[in-house]
């Protein structure tokens, strides 16, 4: 719905923020959102799937991603991953942020993982290090980055 975008765009003024969800209605949603803003041109939503990044956006043309509330949905968390290390620059940052996973499935249907569960996501998806792990009431985040290429 935009809000993290919003979020972003307001403390880091002139960056480009581009968002992406399968669903139309929150992508339009977003963008009716944003066009009510003065940074509205550096702001975009766009409809697409965390596994087709790459068709998105070009590979390493990232400086950091931010899913928030969002790997629960994916049928495939490691492969979506991968789509978000490949759009990364080397030493880009994704900083994923999840439900605490008391919450269960009976909020959205969806799994919940743990922050032990995605560290292992990450470091299948070709992350060598998770640099940290913060909890929140309810929540949780978990902050990786690429690595950069080896000399």
């Amino acid at each position: 719905t935009g809000w993290a975008v919003l979020f972003l765009a307001r403390k880091k003024p002139g960056c480009r923020i581009h968002g992406v969800d399968i669903d139309a209605v929150r992508v339009h949603r977003a963008n009716t959102r944003f066009s009510r803003h003065a940074f509205a041109a550096e702001v975009t939503c766009a409809m697409g799937s965390a596994t087709e990044l790459t068709r998105h956006f070009g590979r390493g043309s990232m400086d950091a991603i931010l899913a928030v509330h969002a790997l629960h949905h994916f049928s495939d968390p490691p492969r979506a991953l991968r789509q978000m290390r490949a759009i990364l620059r080397p030493g880009g940052k994704i900083l994923l942020g999840e439900l605490d996973p008391w919450y269960g499935e009976t909020l959205d249907d969806c799994p919940r993982y743990s922050p032990w569960k995605l560290k292992v996501f990450c470091h299948r998806a070709g992350f060598p290090r998770v640099s940290g792990v913060w909890k929140r009431p309810g929540t949780f985040l978990v902050l990786t980055r690429k690595p950069a290429p080896r000399p």
